[in-house]
């Protein structure tokens, strides 16, 4: 699970950049290209859920964490055809 606080008032562009940090640390553990991924962030901004889809990887970000300039994340991936791998970035 990422621990990342999304609050209602958060501008657009900073949660992207946030995904996208996300995104570039993660890739470097599934190798999967930035192009592939959905964002799923206008039907779960009210749900401070965020739904990231990659290829066959489904990943479930909740309650990002950002403290200073450092993005702390614990990302819980569920692969549809494999066991549940847990990665920290």
């Amino acid at each position: 699970m990422i621990n990342v606080i999304i609050a209602n008032n958060v501008q657009f562009f900073f949660v992207v950049e946030s995904l996208l940090i996300i995104h570039l640390q993660l890739q470097r553990h599934t190798h999967v290209h930035p192009f592939t991924t959905l964002l799923y962030l206008y039907s779960f901004m009210h749900l401070n859920e965020i739904y990231l889809k990659m290829g066959g990887i489904i990943i479930k970000t909740i309650n990002l964490i950002i403290s200073n300039h450092t993005l702390l994340t614990h990302v819980q991936i569920n692969n549809l055809d494999k066991n549940r791998r847990k990665f920290v970035l």
